[in-house]
Parts: structure tokens; sequence; C-alpha cells
């Protein structure tokens, strides 16, 4: 199976993903502030974070999966 990019321009989306990505893991894990007026918007549970984070990575590049 391959993976074809929709975005115009592929390189400079993967490193935006990743910054992207990056950020918000930071933000949740590692910077102490009180998280409790963004509770309702956090996933519940790790899988549903990561589950959701991949959405969001994938979705950004415009990956579709091409069968080959």
């Amino acid at each position: 199976m391959s993976f074809r990019f929709q975005h115009r321009e592929p390189q400079v989306a993967v490193a935006f993903a990743l910054m992207t990505l990056t950020s918000t893991l930071i933000e949740l894990i590692l910077v102490d502030h009180d998280l409790r007026y963004w509770q309702a918007l956090i996933p519940k549970d790790d899988q549903s974070l990561k589950r959701e984070l991949l959405r969001n990575f994938v979705g950004y590049l415009g990956v579709e999966a091409k069968s080959t």
C-alpha cells in the first residue's frame, strides 16, 4: 500500500503537521498549568487522544491510501 498527499507542498505540510502534533503534546503533557477549563474539549483517555491526533495529522496532509 502506498500513500498520496493531497497537499500542494508535501514537505512543508509534513513539517507543519509534525510541529502541530508536537506542540499539542507539549501543551497537554509537559506544560504545568490548569487545564480545568479545557477538560470538556480534551479527549477523555489516551486512546481517544491518540486517535484524534492521528486523524488531525493525516487529515491536514490529505493522505489517501492507494492500493498498488
